[in-house]
């Protein structure tokens, strides 16, 4: 991608800015898509961890508040869909 200056001659510091914003774009891009996918495995993983030692009743109790969490965290709107 080449930018032209008033003068006609290729401005890379206009490249260089282009660039930087596509890549600041892609990392923040991947970050987000990068949380909604860590923090459900989060909750799986403390919700595995409470399981031991607990009687049926409290399993019970435990998956519908895993199942709660999951369902709000699939329920957040991304920063795409603002």
């Amino acid at each position: 991608m080449s930018v032209s200056a008033p003068g006609g001659a290729p401005s890379r510091r206009k490249d260089l800015i282009v660039t930087v914003a596509l890549l600041s774009t892609m990392i923040c891009a991947g970050a987000l898509t990068l949380q909604r996918a860590i923090y459900p495995l989060t909750l799986l993983v403390g919700f595995l961890s409470a399981l031991r030692g607990l009687g049926a009743p409290e399993r019970v109790l435990a998956f519908r508040a895993f199942a709660r969490a999951v369902a709000d965290v699939s329920n957040r709107p991304t920063s795409s869909s603002l």
